[in-house]
């Protein structure tokens, strides 16, 4: 029994090459995209004895991601270990929603 061994050509090479230079792009833009998005992702205030928190994210109908709870969770530690806040408002950007939730698209792209 003889063993061929197949050897992929050139131009086969040469497209899986230029396919992995693409698919890297893609994923270094989309990186860059989500880490320009994020600086501005949650508006957190304190007004008076009031903390006020926006998720500004409407075109992903404010949809939270993990940059987005980094960045509040510590300002309510603060809160409540200060105790100058008496309650917090968390309001969503835009006119169609809230918060949709969790962000499984942009958390799939961390994966």
């Amino acid at each position: 029994m003889s063993v061929k061994v197949l050897s992929p050509s050139v131009s086969a090479i040469s497209r899986a090459a230029h396919r992995i230079k693409v698919l890297q792009t893609h994923v270094t833009l989309k990186q860059m995209s989500s880490a320009a998005s994020s600086a501005n992702d949650v508006i957190i205030e304190r007004i008076g004895d009031k903390g006020v928190i926006t998720l500004n994210r409407p075109k992903a109908l404010n949809s939270l991601n993990l940059a987005m709870v980094r960045k509040i969770y510590p300002e309510i530690k603060k809160w409540n270990d200060e105790s100058l806040v008496k309650f917090v408002i968390i309001k969503g950007a835009g006119e169609k929603a809230f918060c949709a939730g969790g962000d499984i698209r942009g958390s799939a792209l961390v994966l």
